[in-house]
């Protein structure tokens, strides 16, 4: 289900993540794209690494899913992983904006 939106002013990219991106094949660029869009935050599963999921559009028009958890810095979030949207995260997009 969907919850509040955390604030998310600044992203925390190192090799590490930006290489967990890339393996899904996203760029950090697309990951400031989804927030700049329409972003949906869902709160992930518990007991993963991250506390939301960002469902939302890079500039291509892609559906993407960015998993981000909250760093010790106010406001700043990782991104953990991401990938492109399943059938059901598109659907919660789409309900939310529709």
């Amino acid at each position: 289900m969907t919850s509040s939106v955390p604030r998310i002013d600044e992203l925390e990219f190192d090799e590490h993540n930006e290489e967990e991106l890339a393996r899904h094949g996203i760029d950090p660029l697309q990951v400031y794209a989804v927030l700049a869009g329409q972003p949906l935050f869902v709160r992930n599963k518990r007991r993963r690494a991250a506390t939301y999921k960002v469902i939302g559009l890079d500039s291509s028009g892609a559906m993407l899913t960015i998993a981000v958890v909250a760093t010790t810095v106010r406001r700043r979030w990782r991104p953990v992983t991401g990938w492109p949207s399943t059938r059901g995260e598109v659907t919660l997009w789409r309900k939310a904006y529709a």
